[in-house]
């Protein structure tokens, strides 16, 4: 009989750090951390109870990172950010990650280290 498969992830994060780390400061405060991170070309992904938290769009000619993480439990995606921001939060990073619901849904739930508000985009 083949494995139940997970629900398709119903919350994503959104994620702000102000100023974005470097690509390679970004593997070194997650490393000194204890996460589990890889390293590729355009993204440092870390690894958390088998899920994948990526920094993803990395490359300096790009944007700002982006953040690719989501999940079908809401608690647990807080959860795992909460564990990359307290990485952030000793390094200094001022930073935010706001969880999603996907389709119509709001903000559901918010982790961060001194950016209590979204900064403005415009």
């Amino acid at each position: 009989m083949p494995e139940p498969r997970e629900p398709f992830p119903n919350y994503y994060l959104y994620a702000y750090c102000d100023p974005w780390p470097s690509k390679q400061d970004m593997l070194r405060i997650l490393q000194a951390d204890g996460l589990e991170v890889e390293e590729r070309p355009y993204a440092v992904q870390a690894w958390i109870d088998g899920r994948r938290f990526r920094f993803q769009l990395y490359g300096g000619d790009i944007d700002d990172p982006e953040l690719d993480a989501d999940d079908h439990d809401l608690q647990r995606l807080l959860t795992h950010a909460g564990l990359v921001s307290a990485a952030l939060t000793a390094a200094g990073v001022r930073h935010r990650f706001e969880a999603w619901e996907k389709g119509d849904g709001g903000l559901v739930g918010c982790v961060h280290h001194r950016m209590p508000e979204a900064v403005d985009l415009d």
